[in-house]
């Protein structure tokens, strides 16, 4: 685990920077895809200057958690990304979204749908979800949308616990162009202290508008105009 007892993310060793395209996809993962279709994925990413480094996890189920999520791009390359990797990845969608045609097709890259207004349904999805399932990978946004927030949603970490799996912790860092998988989550502790550690790693990263949370300093763009709301 990257994630220590009580401390930080420590410094990725030299071996979690180099490219996921030049190691093997392990077979415990669940699959997506075929070889041509990685390829394609790999080279439309790498055209437009994507990486994607560090080390595919050791575990066939799993939650990612990904920030900061600042763009509705952070979903369309996340897409790329799965595909580039050959692993199938499940994630969260508002509900609006699954009426007909446009719930088949989010069916088949990989949404459920969940009612944000029922928390607690979701949080009994997902962990139905992981025991049903042989292999299963579920990406969430603990940021819970674009918008600029002030504190994670819970929701990643009460099903981390409920499921008993580990949270690996992926970075957009667009100042970079790349996606990082930079090791597992110490979930050790109540959820304030798993953020305060999370706020540590995050809080370096740059996405496409802002960085981590509301931290302003660190946004890639320029501040929202003051008729933006921003979530309290």
């Amino acid at each position: 685990m990257l994630f220590e007892q009580g401390e930080p993310l420590r410094t990725r060793p030299t071996r979690a920077e180099e490219s996921l395209r030049q190691q093997p996809r392990p077979a415990h993962l669940p699959p997506r895809g075929a070889s041509w279709t990685r390829s394609f994925a790999w080279w439309v990413l790498q055209r437009n200057g994507w990486d994607i480094r560090g080390l595919y996890p050791d575990a066939s189920k799993f939650i990612i958690i990904a920030a900061p999520h600042s763009s509705r791009y952070d979903w369309y390359w996340g897409m790329f990304v799965q595909w580039a990797l050959g692993v199938r990845f499940s994630f969260m969608i508002k509900h609006v979204f699954f009426v007909p045609p446009l719930s088949w097709l989010m069916r088949w890259l990989g949404g459920f749908p969940v009612n944000r207004h029922k928390a607690s349904g979701a949080v009994h999805k997902a962990t139905v979800l992981f025991a049903q399932a042989e292999k299963c990978v579920l990406l969430i946004t603990p940021e819970g949308r674009t918008k600029p927030v002030r504190q994670l949603k819970r929701g990643f970490y009460e099903i981390a616990k409920a499921a008993e799996v580990p949270v690996l912790v992926v970075s957009f860092r667009y100042d970079e162009r790349v996606i990082a998988l930079d090791g597992y989550a110490d979930l050790s502790g109540g959820f304030e202290e798993v953020t305060q550690r999370l706020h540590a790693h995050y809080s370096q990263m740059t996405g496409r508008h802002r960085g981590y949370l509301d931290d302003v300093s660190k946004w890639a763009c320029r501040p929202f105009p003051s008729d933006v709301e921003v979530d309290p």
